[in-house]
């Protein structure tokens, strides 16, 4: 178990707010690394078998592979490398 203060600033457009930190992703309370393996054991398990064996909720699983698969699309340019479609009917 991680715990830290996450520190506060104060932003002038949203007043004051809960700094980012780099071990962890926006709007989580779970820790980068443990997101990310809950991500992967979901996509070879069901997330009721995950939330059990990690010992959390299945709404909690379902919100971070939420949160890595938006992170992920970020990332990847999924069409990139693409030379040709083609259509066949």
């Amino acid at each position: 178990m991680v715990e830290a203060d996450a520190p506060r600033v104060c932003c002038a457009d949203h007043g004051v707010v809960v700094a980012g930190v780099p071990c962890a992703r926006a709007r989580s309370r779970f820790t980068r690394q443990f997101e990310d393996t809950c991500a992967w054991l979901t996509a070879h398990a069901h997330a009721l078998v995950v939330a059990e064996l990690l010992r959390t909720t299945w709404r909690s699983v379902t919100a971070i592979v939420g949160r890595v698969v938006a992170e992920a699309a970020g990332r990847a340019d999924r069409l990139g490398g693409l030379r040709r479609i083609g259509c066949v009917s």
